[in-house]
């Protein structure tokens, strides 16, 4: 799948480091002081990314296979694309589940907070406190194409702004352990924004 989401994502460089130690940064990227909640977020999220894209850059997307329905959890990112090194992101909770019966997919997002990374330098950045934002999103579609890819919708609105649009959802890992979601063509308050997904079971 294309990746196109908030630049942190494509920078790997930041997260070649990431480990899982109560520390105060994840690889390059300094954590958030506060709330204490948003950090551990913050926290599970880069490391989960880190996972996802170690994978993204290895695997074949796949196709899983179970009797039963399969239950995703992580995080969701919604930034507008920027040129300037503070970008501005929502950043929360995502679960999502999969019906191999039907190869449906759906879930929702939320919990968010409102934040923003600073790049400050090619190899560091530093994530600001979060604030608590009221939202709710959800996404879902059916079917996978010839690339192994799910074709998504996204609905609800996060911060007072709609969220909508589509996105590519694949799976990685053994029996797609990994759920990765890209939007293709998402907007935030009518704007063109990266609505992303990386969940794991």
């Amino acid at each position: 799948m294309k990746k196109t989401a908030l630049p942190l994502i494509v920078l790997p460089a930041l997260l070649a480091a990431c480990g899982t130690t109560e520390s105060d940064s994840v690889g390059g990227i300094t954590l958030p002081s506060g709330p204490s909640e948003f950090r551990e977020m913050t926290r599970d999220a880069f490391l989960l990314q880190q996972e996802t894209l170690a994978l993204a850059g290895t695997a074949t997307l796949v196709q899983p296979s179970s009797s039963t329905v399969l239950s995703y959890d992580g995080h969701m990112y919604i930034n507008e694309p920027s040129t300037t090194a503070t970008v501005p992101f929502y950043l929360g909770e995502a679960s999502a589940t999969y019906d191999p019966s039907s190869s449906s997919l759906s879930g929702s997002a939320n919990n968010f907070y409102a934040t923003s990374i600073e790049f400050t330098s090619a190899s560091t950045a530093e994530v600001s406190n979060g604030t608590s934002v009221s939202g709710t999103v959800t996404f879902s579609g059916s079917g996978f194409d010839g690339a192994n890819i799910i074709e998504t919708t996204y609905s609800g609105s996060v911060d007072g702004l709609t969220v909508a649009g589509s996105g590519a959802a694949g799976f990685y890992g053994t029996n797609g352990q990994y759920l990765d979601i890209l939007s293709t063509d998402a907007t935030l308050g009518g704007a063109g924004a990266f609505v992303d997904v990386y969940a794991k079971r």
